[in-house]
């Protein structure tokens, strides 16, 4: 099947015309930091409470146990202070380089690694606290629910070809079922130059083909790592806006809302 998909690709390349321009690599944003505890908010009086409620009341001139629009306002301010759980699969045959870009992850938003901790990081990104658990699989065809998933990381080596083509029907196989679902195409270990045998060419071509985002890092030397990981926070942070859109487009009959458009994702 992989010899098959390849075979596909290379007449795929055959007629793509490559009109991709490099973009200068994005800088981590500020507001991407590792998640602080804050101290909780003085608890409102008796009295206080009572004011509050009243002034609400007659601003919005809503009754009494009817919720007010101010109401709903003040309801999703605190719960933006919560904390937003995310799941991010990544996908890869062994010795890609799965767990030790969790761990460039981790080091980025200052986590220390313990020996029973999960994969999971914890950031602030846009004043909104978010967790991502990773979940690491060799084969995408071992998932059952791949729609409780933010994202699909799906990794390869430059120096395996065997890795390219496995990631190659990981974004196949997602696209098909998922065609909204975000992929990022990654190739690990870019500093192994003399054993390449995938051009960054092809990489960014096969993850174009099936409308993914495509980049080359090294969780070795930690290069292009942040990058990556931006991208990542970013699209889950997205995901409850695709959620809403997706409604839309079920109601309207139109497409609002493509897959990976919100990544500024250098390679």
């Amino acid at each position: 099947m992989l010899a098959a998909d390849y075979d596909e690709f290379e007449e795929y390349r055959a007629r793509a015309y490559s009109a991709s321009s490099r973009r200068p690599p994005q800088p981590m944003p500020d507001e991407l930091r590792p998640r602080t505890t804050s101290m909780p908010a003085k608890p409102l009086t008796s009295n206080r409470q009572k004011k509050l409620k009243t002034a609400s009341r007659s601003s919005s001139g809503y009754e009494s146990g009817i919720s007010s629009p101010v109401d709903g306002r003040s309801r999703r301010t605190s719960d933006s202070t919560k904390e937003s759980i995310h799941y991010v699969l990544i996908v890869g045959v062994s010795g890609v380089g799965k767990s030790s870009l969790i761990e460039s992850f981790r080091t980025i938003c200052g986590m220390e690694a313990t020996e029973n901790d999960r994969p999971i990081i914890k950031v602030t990104f846009n004043g909104k606290r978010e967790e991502i658990i990773f979940v690491e699989e060799a084969n995408v065809g071992e998932v059952t629910d791949l729609d409780k998933f933010s994202a699909i990381l799906t990794i390869y080596t430059p120096n395996d070809r065997q890795s390219f083509l496995q990631a190659y029907s990981t974004m196949k196989s997602v696209r098909n079922e998922f065609p909204q679902l975000p992929i990022i195409c990654a190739a690990n270990k870019r500093d192994l130059v003399r054993n390449r045998v995938i051009p960054e060419r092809k990489g960014k071509e096969a993850a174009q083909k099936f409308q993914a985002k495509h980049a080359e890092v090294s969780a070795l030397l930690s290069l292009k790592i942040t990058d990556l990981l931006t991208a990542v926070v970013q699209q889950c942070h997205l995901s409850g806006k695709r959620e809403r859109l997706n409604v839309l487009d079920r109601l309207f009959g139109c497409k609002m809302f493509k897959s990976c458009e919100n990544l500024n994702l250098s390679s």
